[in-house]
C-alpha cells in the first residue's frame, strides 16, 4: 500500500494539476487524461478536484491573487517605486503563462461570471498603476509616460518572452529574455537620474527566481 502523501507533495500534486490544465485549456483535456500524463489513479485526482470547473475555478483564483496582489504604493522612496514595478512585472509574467488567449476565451464561454470579475480586476489594476505612475513621476522616480502606450506594449510583448518558439527561434533563453525585458522596461520607466538601479545585482536575482517559477509551468 503506498504511503500516504505529504503536504508539500500534495500541494505540488494539485498544482501539477491545474498547470496541465492551463496548458491545455478547459476542452483540450480531459480528467482521465490528466490522471494519466501525472501517473496518479483518478481516486487520487478526484480527492482533490471533483471536475474540471473545480479546476477552472482553482485556477482563476490564481490568477485573481496576481491581479489584486499587486502593492503599488508610493508613501516611501525609490524602494517602493522599484518594488511596485517589480511585481507589476512578475504577476504580469504569471498572467502570461497562466491567461493566455485560451484561457480567457475558456473562462468567457464556460464561466462568465468569473470572466467578468477578471476583466474588473484587470481595469482596477490599469487604475491603481495609473495613480502610482502619477506619484512616481511627480517625486522624480519615474518619466511621464502615456501609459495606454504602454500598457499595450506590456500586453504584446509579455507573451513573447515567454514563447518557446520565438526564444528559439532567435537563439535566446528564458532567463536572458526575462532579464532583458525587464531592464528595457525599467529603463523607460524610470527618470534618467535612477536608471543605475537597473543594473543592481537585486534585479537580476529577482528575473532568476521568475524563470525559475516559469520553467515549472513550461516542463509540465
Amino acid at each position: 500500500m503506498p504511503s500516504p502523501l505529504t503536504e508539500e507533495k500534495k500541494d505540488a500534486l494539485k498544482r501539477k494539476i491545474m498547470l496541465l490544465y492551463l496548458k491545455y485549456g478547459f476542452d483540450g483535456i480531459s480528467m482521465d487524461e490528466i490522471a494519466a500524463r501525472l501517473h496518479v489513479g483518478k481516486p487520487t485526482l478526484y480527492k482533490y478536484f471533483k471536475s474540471k470547473e473545480d479546476i477552472a475555478r482553482e485556477a482563476e483564483q490564481f490568477a485573481m491573487e496576481r491581479l489584486t496582489g499587486v502593492s503599488l504604493s508610493m508613501e516611501g522612496g525609490i524602494d517602493d517605486a522599484l518594488k511596485g514595478l517589480s511585481q507589476l512585472y512578475c504577476n504580469g509574467i504569471a498572467l502570461a503563462v497562466f491567461s493566455g488567449s485560451r484561457y480567457m476565451s475558456d473562462l468567457k464561454n464556460h464561466f462568465p461570471d468569473l470572466y467578468t470579475e477578471h476583466q474588473q480586476a484587470i481595469d482596477n489594476l490599469i487604475s491603481r498603476f495609473q495613480a502610482f505612475h502619477e506619484k512616481a513621476a511627480e517625486k522624480g522616480f519615474c518619466r511621464k509616460l502615456s501609459l495606454p502606450l504602454v500598457g499595450e506594449q506590456f500586453h504584446k510583448m509579455l507573451p513573447v518572452v515567454i514563447d518557446e518558439e520565438y526564444l528559439k527561434k532567435h537563439n535566446l533563453t528564458l532567463r536572458e529574455t526575462i532579464r532583458e525585458y525587464y531592464r528595457m522596461l525599467l529603463h523607460q520607466m524610470l527618470s534618467d537620474a535612477y536608471q543605475n538601479v537597473i543594473f543592481m545585482e537585486e534585479t537580476y536575482s529577482f528575473c532568476d527566481r521568475l524563470t525559475e517559477s516559469v520553467e515549472e509551468v513550461l516542463a509540465v
